[in-house]
């Protein structure tokens, strides 16, 4: 149950891996849609480059739609998807129940299904929303590879030490706090694209003191950056924003 792949460059390495594969498929199968392909598969572990644990996939596919179930341990993080992906049509349908990255006690997972689809050279955004607390991840548009695209990012009250604790593995005593939140718009092609973000990070503290907040305009443009900084300071006049 041990498995080595390499060359002279790169090596993998599999360890205590298990397949079960079945496949059906009537005498005139014409398409995919005459095909049903059930599976199953583990492993203990795998390096590619990078170690990964307890690798489990499960895969249904029965007239075109294709269920995946797919979790694995990639060190130091751990993952998991459910999703349906519909091959019927011109392009792919995917449809995520269950999506969720496990860093220590940091964990970012969806609560309401991810739509997404893919027509070759598009991929639509239709829903797509993660949460870590109350904290949000929303993006919603499409990319294109050929065309141009428009793209919405939007991060909603993400905790400064929050983050330091629980992603970042910082100190108590050296944590900062703060309320993190993120307006992004991407448009323009896929080979020159025009960012326009806006980044507010309020209520920054460090220990007892609180400091004010920090705003900031960032814009780009045929490889070209503007950024454009603001401190209010929450020691001073409330009404005065001192430019960085």
């Amino acid at each position: 149950k041990y498995i080595k792949i390499y060359n002279d460059t790169v090596a993998y390495f599999i360890s205590n891996m298990e397949l079960d594969l079945g496949v059906q498929n009537s005498f005139n199968a014409a398409s995919t849609t005459d095909l049903n392909l059930d599976l199953n598969t583990n492993a203990e572990w795998i390096f590619a480059g990078s170690h990964i644990y307890n690798l489990a996939l499960n895969l249904n596919l029965e007239k075109d739609i294709a269920d995946i179930n797919l979790s694995a341990e990639p060190d130091p993080f751990s993952s998991k998807i459910i999703t349906q992906i519909d091959l019927s049509n011109n392009q792919l349908d995917i449809s995520i129940d269950t999506l969720k990255f496990i860093y220590g006690k940091f964990i970012i997972e969806n609560r309401n299904d991810l739509n997404l689809s893919y027509d070759g050279s598009n991929l639509d955004i239709n829903q797509f929303k993660l949460l870590h607390n109350n904290s949000e991840l929303n993006i919603k548009g499409y990319l294109s590879q050929t065309g141009n695209q428009g793209l919405d990012i939007n991060l909603q009250d993400w905790k400064g030490k929050d983050i330091s604790l629980n992603l970042m593995n910082a100190k108590p005593e050296n944590s900062v706090d703060a309320s993190i939140n993120l307006d992004a718009n991407i448009t323009g092609s896929f080979n020159s694209p025009i960012i326009n973000a806006k980044l507010l990070i309020d209520s920054i503290s460090y220990g007892s003191k609180t400091f004010g907040k920090l705003e900031s305009i960032f814009k780009y443009n045929n490889k070209n950056v503007d950024i454009n900084l603001a401190f209010l300071d929450s020691m001073l006049n409330k009404n005065v924003q001192h430019l960085l």
